[in-house]
């Protein structure tokens, strides 16, 4: 296992409680997180264990750049665009045009989130279109069952 450094002095992260962490979120208490307390860089572990997301502590940007990445991915996956979850990174790697193994969210740079971002908002956008025309298909099926009723009942 690789532990985790700080972006900004290199130095190796200090593993820590997620108490010390989120001292306002008691679902993250049981949690371990690698921090540089100087920089306030930080990696969570997998579920259950000391093993880092990342080898890449994150600032404060780029945890937000992640967290945006995570909540653009992740509804498409949990309300059913993709089958699964790996699905889902399996297609965002292709669009991206990097692996599978390296296409992560908790491993994703400045630049990587960026592009994640754009390709994300660039298919959400075409869902909408999609949906948009759905309904459009449906108020005019819905119209013109109307428009057949009152022609049916004029004769």
């Amino acid at each position: 296992m690789r532990l985790p450094t700080c972006p900004e002095c290199y130095n190796q992260g200090l593993l820590v409680s997620g108490k010390e962490v989120y001292p306002h979120r008691p679902d993250l208490y049981k949690k371990w997180f690698y921090v540089c307390k100087k920089h306030d860089t930080r990696v969570g572990c997998h579920s259950n264990t000391k093993e880092p997301l990342s080898s890449k502590m994150a600032g404060g940007q780029l945890r937000l750049l992640r967290s945006q990445t995570h909540g653009m991915l992740d509804p498409l996956w949990r309300n059913g665009h993709f089958t699964s979850r790996g699905v889902a990174y399996s297609w965002l790697a292709r669009e991206m045009k990097i692996s599978t193994e390296a296409c992560h969210v908790s491993m994703f740079d400045q630049n990587e989130c960026f592009k994640a971002i754009s390709i994300l908002h660039s298919y959400c956008g075409e869902l909408q279109a999609e949906a948009h025309e759905e309904l459009q298909k449906d108020k005019w099926k819905s119209k013109n069952s109307i428009f057949n009723k009152v022609k049916q009942n004029e004769t």
